[in-house]
């Protein structure tokens, strides 16, 4: 019994902490939503990158067991700095803008799933598609590849890129357009990038 009691006092002592923070955010985000937005932007990105590098240095590891222990298990901080000053700078205040303004345009649409397909064809193909070409030429020319760097990336990878971006955003877009406020769509949509990231960063790099 006193186990129990021990075991509801940490998960009750826990569930506070947690609801503490997130009303600390949820208030962060209304006094500062912008500022808030690139900060998530960046560690979302950061995790994104380290998750990538994680996947990149298991496959090493199987495919090379021969290699010494450092080289398979190094991992590239200047690449995720890289990426995370992308998630902070780039992604966090373009997609904060982009949602508010997407959601100020199709405010006087009544019919909701309308509204939804409306925002979720502008978002695949009005915010995407340039977005995904900034993401491009930004590795190009942060990593020193440069104008041909930059063209050969968009004849190799941007539409097999896109392509699998078919399968992964709309139906996500579709869940949050339905379910969250203007307000945390940038994150839920930087939440599904942790994922995303770690196959752009995969693509990026490999």
């Amino acid at each position: 019994v006193s186990t129990q009691s021990t075991g509801a006092r940490i998960i009750n002592l826990q569930s506070r902490m947690f609801f503490k923070l997130l009303n600390k955010y949820n208030h962060a985000l209304i006094k500062h939503p912008f500022k808030t937005q690139m900060i998530t932007a960046a560690f979302l990105w950061f995790s994104g990158d380290i998750l990538a590098q994680s996947i990149e240095i298991k496959k090493k590891k199987l495919k090379n067991d021969n290699q010494s222990e450092q080289q398979v298990y190094s991992f590239d901080t200047q690449r995720t700095s890289k990426l995370t000053f992308f998630g902070f700078a780039i992604a966090g205040p373009a997609m904060c803008f982009w949602y508010s303004k997407l959601d100020l345009y199709t405010f006087r649409i009544s019919n909701l799933w309308k509204k939804i397909f409306i925002k979720v064809l502008a978002d695949q193909f009005i915010f995407e598609l340039p977005f995904l070409s900034i993401y491009f030429a930004y590795f190009s020319f942060a990593g020193g590849e440069g104008i041909q760097g930059f063209k050969k990336r968009m004849k190799n990878d941007y539409l097999h890129t896109f392509f699998i971006e078919l399968f992964v955003w709309p139906p996500a877009q579709l869940i949050n357009f339905r379910y969250f406020n203007v307000r945390y769509q940038p994150i839920f949509v930087s939440a599904v990038c942790v994922l995303w990231t770690a196959y752009l960063s995969l693509v990026s790099y490999t």
